[in-house]
């Protein structure tokens, strides 16, 4: 997948710049792009279901016309506590889906999610632990979602900043999709991404699974705003990363860094349903 890719005219300053970028007021929260999955807004007014949602300023927009250009492509494990309504555990975000020494905000790794393997050797009790320990393929990018809001007009969503989190059966089109490009050359984040939603079938819930695919080629290095926006995705995740690191290290009694306490918070977006949770452990 060549992330980040480099032109052969860039120089080590250059690099060093992609790759450590400091922000001094980084974005506290990135737009959540996923399906949607509930009937209901918290007014109760309906909501569209298996389509895009997309926050933009002051709304969301709902559709299925939507492009991307998919920036970095990372994993995280995360935790969701159905009791308490929230994450109470998540990772770094980290390079390989095989990595097992994935740091968290409660001081261990992984959230103590183990592999597909050693999990079948587990008690049953200590298997139905593991339910709520998730892992996701992680995007960043920039989205344009085409579409209506909440309350049925028109609405676009314009080169928004977005994270995306996918795992059970959109892990395999994602993967795919992405490994495709050391097949055949390039970078992902040369090219724009379409998206096409498919209803899953079986099962007792309703989910959807994404289904990514490659459009017109745009190299990124052809525009100074979209390089700026590159930078800034990379320098809010390193951020992000400190932040669990300084948590995982206060855990664990060691002298936390320069970085603040509280990591920086993204929106507590389930992507889908609990469902095929062999799909999403065989990764790790």
């Amino acid at each position: 997948m060549g992330l980040p890719a480099i032109s052969s005219d860039m120089t080590s300053a250059d690099l060093a710049i992609l790759a450590n970028t400091a922000v001094e007021n980084p974005q506290e929260q990135l737009a959540t792009l996923r399906i949607n999955y509930e009937k209901q807004d918290k007014k109760k007014n309906k909501l569209p279901r298996g389509i895009w949602a997309l926050p933009n300023k002051d709304t969301t927009v709902y559709g299925t016309d939507i492009t991307t250009r998919v920036m970095i492509a990372s994993n995280q494990v995360r935790e969701y506590s159905a009791k308490e309504g929230e994450y109470i555990n998540e990772t770094i975000f980290y390079n390989s889906a095989f990595d097992l020494k994935a740091e968290d905000i409660q001081g261990g790794y992984r959230c103590g999610k183990v592999t597909f393997a050693k999990r079948e050797e587990l008690p049953d009790s200590e298997q139905l632990a593991q339910h709520p320990k998730k892992y996701y393929r992680v995007l960043f990018g920039l989205a344009t979602l085409k579409g209506k809001d909440l309350n049925g007009n028109k609405a676009v969503a314009e080169n928004i900043p977005f994270i995306m989190r996918l795992r059970g059966n959109s892990l395999k089109p994602i993967n795919e999709y992405l490994d495709s490009f050391k097949d055949t050359g390039g970078n992902v984040f040369d090219y724009i991404t379409k998206w096409n939603i498919a209803e899953g079938e079986g099962g007792n819930v309703d989910y959807w699974i994404t289904t990514p695919e490659r459009g017109e080629e745009s190299p990124m290095l052809s525009s100074s705003t979209i390089v700026d926006t590159f930078k800034g995705l990379l320098s809010w995740k390193e951020d992000f990363n400190e932040g669990v690191m300084a948590k995982w290290r206060k855990k664990n009694g060691l002298r936390v860094s320069k970085a603040a306490d509280e990591a920086v918070e993204v929106a507590a977006v389930v992507i889908e349903p609990p469902f095929d949770d062999s799909l999403d452990d065989l990764i790790a």
